[in-house]
């Protein structure tokens, strides 16, 4: 038996399901007068049903960190994010309601989901640019303890570290959520590139 094969066929079964799953939720929820709001508790559902008990996912929420640099970074009614998950053991996961939005502690998000119906080559560039000043807030949550914890550990050699800590994710999940597409391929794949390589050149790891 290819073990290579069997485990592409596992993996096409599980994005049928998933895509399957999702198709009837969100068919479930959508009409032709749908609004955003919809297309982000859609989501939310899909997701919840397989992360029940770890992550509880919000829909309208802000985030606020320990440091309080959120307040400045984001523009008047900016810092409000479609789907927000934060940990269930994180605690106080909810800070503040005001009507339909809540604010949540930035040290207990799990991950930040922005969702829109339709990809377009401005609504990328908006959600990339909004993503961008999440990383001018201080953060000291789960991710960023294992990160720690990995720099304690006894008898490894500094590059199994370094490998270590590359594989280690040092923030929340961010994620843009687009039903359909009116992008194609290539020029998604050129865009992307090309804001890539307006980054700023990461930070080595201080060990």
């Amino acid at each position: 038996v290819d073990l290579g094969i069997e485990a592409k066929k596992i993996l096409v079964d599980i994005d049928k399901t998933l895509r399957n799953e999702f198709d009837l939720i969100l068919n479930q929820s959508i009409n032709p007068n749908t609004k955003g709001y919809e297309y982000e508790k859609a989501v939310a559902k899909f997701l919840q049903q397989y992360l029940d008990g770890i992550v509880c996912f919000n829909t309208r929420a802000r985030i606020l960190d320990n440091s309080l640099n959120a307040i400045n970074t984001f523009a008047k009614m900016e810092n409000e994010f479609d789907i927000v998950g934060s940990f269930n053991a994180a605690y106080p996961r909810m800070v503040m309601r005001t009507g339909d939005t809540i604010t949540l502690p930035y040290d207990g998000v799990a991950a930040i989901i922005e969702v829109k119906q339709t990809l377009t080559k401005t609504s990328l560039e908006k959600d990339l640019k909004k993503f961008r000043k999440l990383d001018d807030l201080s953060y000291d949550g789960p991710y960023h303890r294992r990160r720690e914890r990995f720099l304690q550990l006894p008898g490894k050699s500094e590059r199994t570290k370094n490998v270590l800590l590359t594989l280690c994710q040092m923030r929340p999940v961010r994620t843009l959520f687009y039903i359909d597409s009116k992008i194609d391929g290539n020029t998604l794949v050129n865009l992307l590139e090309e804001k890539e390589a307006k980054l700023p050149e990461p930070q080595d790891f201080t060990l």
